[in-house]
């Protein structure tokens, strides 16, 4: 298993710079991880990361051949979204999450674009039905074509028809909650 980053330490060893977005490690071996990656997170992110600022929520978004997962850290960020496939799943994470019927405990890093360095970490949870939708989406996809090509066209399409995050949830999230604190 890959060792954890802490804060101050590069997410990863081998990268400085990221892109500005978030992406989803789902791993039956690992669990849920999200790296949330932004220029210079300031002090108002952080604390946002922290739960500071309210509860995360989070909202997940079903395509045959891709998975959209959107976060939000309280009232202070808006939505973010990061797409998920099986087949684009890091080779040390073998796609999935394990089983069970209760909450999913997900880490959340906190990157600085500009760095790779690590602004911030925190735990949530998912509930279990959030949980369980999640399994299933990630089932359905590991059971079809995983076809690159249709999962790019896929979120393409979403993009252009709902041009914010926010209308994104609102009108095509197949199911919603709000992260718990970790135990």
């Amino acid at each position: 298993m890959q060792k954890l980053p802490s804060v101050g330490e590069r997410y990863d060893p081998a990268r400085s710079r990221y892109p500005e977005t978030a992406s989803w490690r789902l791993s039956v071996q690992h669990g849920a991880e999200l790296m949330v990656s932004v220029p210079a997170p300031d002090q108002r992110m952080i604390d946002a990361v922290h739960g500071r600022a309210g509860a995360a929520r989070f909202a997940l978004i079903t395509q045959p051949d891709v998975l959209v997962l959107a976060t939000r850290f309280g009232e202070q960020t808006g939505w973010i979204e990061g797409a998920w496939q099986a087949i684009r799943q890091d080779p040390g994470y073998p796609p999935g999450l394990s089983g069970g019927d209760g909450h999913l405990v997900v880490r959340i890093h906190l990157v600085d674009a500009l760095t790779g360095l690590v602004a911030a970490q925190s735990l949530v949870t998912w509930p279990p039905a959030f949980a369980a939708a999640v399994r299933t989406a990630i089932g359905e996809q590991l059971a079809g074509t995983q076809d690159d090509t249709a999962a790019s066209h896929q979120l393409d399409a979403l993009r252009r028809r709902y041009p914010t995050v926010a209308k994104l949830v609102r009108e095509t999230a197949t199911t919603t909650c709000t992260g718990g604190a970790a135990t």
